[in-house]
């Protein structure tokens, strides 16, 4: 990086701290995690002097500069936070002081949220790559530009104005989300509000149990697909990849007795309740007990009706309403499914209500999708702003 600050050696403004206790007191000791990339220290779980094997650590002290040996050349490299003044280290880990007349600890900090010592760190480690150690003499080796302390404060200053609009800006896109969101729900749901002709869900579907049972069989590496809400993937897809298998008797024995078919709603009843996906086409699917099957007589019920109204808000507040709270997993009796009302207009005022929401679906995604892309062009903001500090443009 071309910078017209000097490069500086940290080992000019960092030393390594070297003491040690040799055995820590029966307490409890806060301890510290470095994550990767430049994100700094934060707490883990407290850790018990009395259980340690390894006696020998070190003491961190807030404000000290705390390094990774095995991750340091993914950036984990951080300060240590107030909250973590006293905090056990084991010989994994690497404290420094700083020289604060030298380097203001916030542009120090700026050096890390940037990873700008990766590239050196990473070629500097030795060992396998999964574990190429960082030692101290390769941290103080590495080099930074280091303008003037009132340079330095003056860059500081400028990055946390520049940072804060940044975080303004996610702030507004992450409500934006959340009002497409809303959106979306409120336009759904507004077609399915309950009138006077609503009837039992029983009435108009099939409410299947898939697994009656609910044991296992022993899995075979060419069977049929065993799914649950695991294989769902984005709004209305099911990933069979990875499942596992089980004989196609089982399966005969279960669901195939049913004539399931593409179009069946799979519901989530237990856990996750509410995800719904249509059966896809052409494809025999065994399934957990935790999902079932509502299977809609197709002369009173559109599949892909009953798909968004198993989605909907008005759907699902109502079978909220009837779940124990006190219950560790929620979940939903196929009873309480096929009591639940549904309105059953025509079929081709189904079809209407099912062109509408779709169509207003895609356009919500084309949203979401410019959303994502703002989310992409937020994040390298500060990255770049970071660059152009150091580079002496900012």
């Amino acid at each position: 990086m071309n910078s017209p600050f000097p490069m500086v050696r940290l080992g000019e403004v960092l030393t390594q701290y070297t003491e040690f206790i040799e055995a820590p007191e029966p307490r409890l000791y806060p301890k510290l995690s470095v994550r990767l990339y430049g994100r700094g220290a934060v707490l883990d779980t407290p850790v018990h002097g009395a259980a340690l094997k390894m006696k020998r650590h070190q003491v961190a002290k807030a404000g000290q500069v705390i390094l990774s040996e095995i991750w340091g050349k993914k950036g984990a490299i951080g300060y240590v936070p107030p909250s973590g003044d006293g905090a056990l280290c084991t010989s994994h880990f690497f404290l420094f002081d700083v020289h604060t007349e030298k380097i203001d600890p916030r542009y120090l900090q700026a050096i890390f949220t940037a990873n700008y010592l990766e590239n050196q760190l990473g070629g500097k480690a030795k060992g396998t790559t999964g574990y190429a150690a960082v030692r101290p003499k390769h941290l103080l080796a590495a080099a930074i530009p280091l303008p003037p302390l009132d340079e330095q404060r003056r860059i500081v200053a400028r990055i946390e104005v520049l940072a804060a609009k940044i975080e303004e800006a996610r702030e507004l896109r992450r409500q934006a989300s959340i009002a497409v969101d809303s959106l979306a729900s409120h336009h759904r749901d507004r077609f399915f509000e309950l009138n006077a002709h609503a009837v039992e869900m029983g009435m108009v579907t099939e409410v299947i149990d898939p697994n009656p049972s609910h044991r296992y069989p022993v899995y075979e590496p060419d069977g049929v697909p065993m799914i649950s809400t695991v294989d769902f993937t984005g709004e209305d897809g099911i990933n069979t990849q990875n499942t596992k298998r089980v004989p196609i008797s089982f399966y005969e024995d279960t669901l195939g007795r049913f004539n399931v078919r593409d179009g069946d709603v799979i519901f989530s009843r237990k856990g996750k309740i509410g995800y719904a996906r249509l059966h896809p086409p052409g494809t025999k699917l065994a399934m957990t007990h935790t999902l079932c099957v509502i299977q809609p007589d197709r002369s009173k019920l559109l599949p892909r009706y009953l798909l968004h109204f198993a989605r909907s808000g008005v759907f699902l507040q109502h079978l909220s309403g009837t779940m124990n709270p006190n219950t560790g997993v929620p979940t939903l009796g196929l009873g309480v499914i096929r009591s639940s009302p549904i309105n059953v207009p025509s079929l081709l005022r189904q079809q209407e209500i099912v062109d509408r929401l779709e169509e207003t679906g895609q356009l919500l995604q084309q949203l979401r999708i410019l959303q994502g892309r703002m989310s992409k062009e937020i994040d390298v903001l500060l990255p770049s702003i970071l660059d152009k500090a150091f580079k002496g443009e900012l």
